[in-house]
């Protein structure tokens, strides 16, 4: 965090207005209750998706509705919080600046640092002007993140960058009022990674056992087939561990060590996993139907779907979990056969299903 000085007689009165989503909170409420919504009734997606095309208060409200968060363990921006104390410390007076999202109060009452919530009328946002009318130009300091934010901070007697891209940055930097810049987020190369669990892909050599149990493994036209098919194997997989830590994020966050993953604790936005995972799926079936047999396709798919109704179902049913685990190491094989065009014999799938 860049150095905020020290406080002066109107700094003490102004109030330090806070933005909720994205700054001090790492994440957005609209798509944690979407996500929490399909988690807990996947049937109900088509609803969703009709209260969207009626509009974002019809969706925030069915949403609000479906849907509770646990505010305690949602991912808040510690160096934002610590800001925030020392302002509290020094008497100053903390505005929550929300959307119209009923968790915004509960957050507020969570944390116990807020002096107000201003939230936007039906239909607004909490803009400059809305800020300025309340508070006066120049009459408050302003925590933001983005680009929308320029505004604010530029009628802000001091602003503060959190967590913001170089162009916004510099940009903010200069209107020439910045009182300090938070970077409390690592870079996205190592989270990105961690969730795609890029070392599970070491499963994914079980595509080259027919090829090994048929003694072609010299076979350089085979073996790049079946390089390909590992590639693609892996990102279809990685396309699921995605989607699977969208859907988990609370049970995650109340867990000791998966409170750490990315999306979980909000080094990855909700809506970057959004974006990804079905890129990856998309790249994985386009690439697979172009240049490998149908039957790969059809393994792949079968995983997927199974992979799939594991996450969301299946492994809360005792027994069936541990024999859909086995199915999804035994497709693998299945795959491999498919990508190679060799025979599997009854022997070889029993082996592999029982000692999976």
């Amino acid at each position: 965090m860049g150095d905020a000085g020290t406080l002066k007689a109107d700094e003490k009165r102004s109030p330090l207005v806070v933005e909720l989503e994205g700054t001090l909170l790492r994440s957005n409420l609209m798509l944690e209750r979407a996500l929490a919504f399909v988690r807990a009734r996947p049937l109900n997606l088509l609803k969703a998706l009709i209260w969207g095309v009626q509009g974002n208060g019809t969706l925030r409200d069915g949403l609000a509705r479906g849907t509770k968060l646990d505010v305690s363990v949602l991912p808040y921006d510690r160096a934002v919080i610590d800001l925030m104390s020392e302002a509290r410390a020094a008497g100053r007076p903390l505005v929550l600046a929300a959307g119209r999202d009923a968790a915004a109060e509960e957050i507020a009452g969570h944390l116990n640092l807020f002096d107000e919530v201003v939230t936007p009328p039906e239909g607004g946002t909490c803009t400059r002007d809305a800020l300025v009318a309340r508070y006066g130009e120049r009459g408050f300091d302003y925590v933001g993140n983005g680009g929308a934010d320029l505004p604010v901070w530029a009628a802000a007697r001091q602003a503060f960058v959190v967590n913001a891209g170089n162009g916004v940055t510099r940009h903010a930097t200069a209107q020439g009022n910045v009182g300090g810049i938070i970077r409390s987020k690592e870079g996205n190369f190592g989270a990105w990674v961690q969730a795609l669990r890029l070392h599970q892909w070491v499963k994914n050599a079980l595509i080259f056992v027919p090829l090994l149990s048929a003694h072609q493994l010299m076979n350089v036209a085979l073996l790049g087939r079946g390089l390909l098919a590992f590639l693609l194997f892996g990102l279809c997989a990685s396309s699921v561990y995605l989607l699977n830590d969208l859907l988990d994020l609370e049970d995650d966050r109340h867990h000791k060590s998966k409170c750490n993953r990315p999306f979980a604790s909000g080094q990855l936005s909700i809506k970057q996993g959004l974006i990804a995972f079905p890129l990856l799926l998309l790249v994985a079936f386009g690439a697979a139907g172009l240049f490998l047999p149908w039957q790969f396709v059809a393994s792949l798919g079968t995983y997927y779907f199974l992979t799939l109704s594991y996450s969301l179902v299946l492994k809360r049913q005792m027994a069936v979990d541990v024999i859909a685990l086995a199915l999804l190491y035994t497709i693998r094989v299945i795959a491999g056969a498919a990508v190679f065009q060799l025979p599997l014999t009854f022997w070889l799938l029993a082996f592999s299903t029982f000692m999976f």
